[in-house]
């Protein structure tokens, strides 16, 4: 900047003669009524707010002062000859780029899932409502419920002995609800058909491959790896089932 000033200082006029601002005695150009380094208006006698930084996060095309709108678009200095403030924009660093970037991914991979529990919890609202059984709408949340738990304890297990951890259990939980609220609604719709036992297995059988591609899909497993969790946890809900039915009596 002193470079740049002393470029615009007339020749016949030496450093000594330069006027110089009252409030902070830097070098002021002939005919300036503004300091540049505190902001004094030779006018008024004050200082106006012409030192205000302005940052700007992220990429931006415009080329309007932030602060109070004005075209800054073929400036050579970064400041705002309306009101005074320094704009400049902030880089990210390294750090910050990727901490942005883990939470945009961690953010989509909650979003799937979440949005596919919602359509299957949305779609079993609707399918009992139409066909005027909302009195199983308590079985139905109270086996999600129950199957979500026992697929959490047997996705524990698998990845303890076989596959190992590699996303929060909070995330499987989703997941495993986005999964159970579509297989649950589709066994109901299955059940509502009320088929002849020589027609009762296609259905399943379908279902049973829509559970299996969901498992794949929602965790990232390998068939075989969603086929022994898919058996484990029809283990432990027959289980509990039992359990239950033995406490009953």
């Amino acid at each position: 900047m002193a470079a740049d000033l002393l470029e615009l200082i007339p020749k016949n006029i030496g450093l000594q003669q330069m006027p110089t601002c009252p409030g902070c005695e830097a070098v002021m150009l002939p005919g300036t009524v503004l300091c540049v380094q505190c902001g004094f208006d030779t006018r008024k006698g004050v200082k106006r707010d012409t030192g205000v930084t302005v940052e700007i996060e992220g990429e931006s095309d415009s080329t309007r002062c932030p602060r109070c709108k004005y075209d800054m678009s073929g400036l050579k200095k970064p400041q705002c000859p309306e009101c005074g403030a320094v704009v400049y924009r902030k880089r990210k660093t390294e750090r910050e780029r990727l901490k942005e970037e883990s939470r945009t991914v961690a953010r989509k991979a909650y979003l799937y899932p979440a949005i596919t529990a919602a359509v299957g919890i949305l779609g079993a609202l609707m399918f009992f409502n139409a066909i005027n059984r909302t009195d199983q709408l308590d079985w139905y949340f109270l086996n999600l419920a129950v199957q979500i738990q026992v697929g959490l304890a047997m996705y524990f297990v698998v990845c303890l002995i076989y596959m190992g951890f590699d996303a929060p259990f909070r995330m499987t939980a989703i997941r495993l609800a986005s999964v159970y609220s579509v297989i649950q609604l589709l066994r109901a719709m299955v059940l509502a058909m009320q088929l002849p036992r020589i027609a009762y297995m296609g259905p399943h059988v379908i279902v049973g491959a829509i559970y299996l591609m969901l498992l794949c899909k929602m965790l990232d497993l390998d068939f075989e790896d969603a086929w022994l969790l898919a058996l484990l946890t029809y283990m432990g809900m027959f289980a509990v089932s039992l359990a239950m039915f033995t406490w009953g009596r």
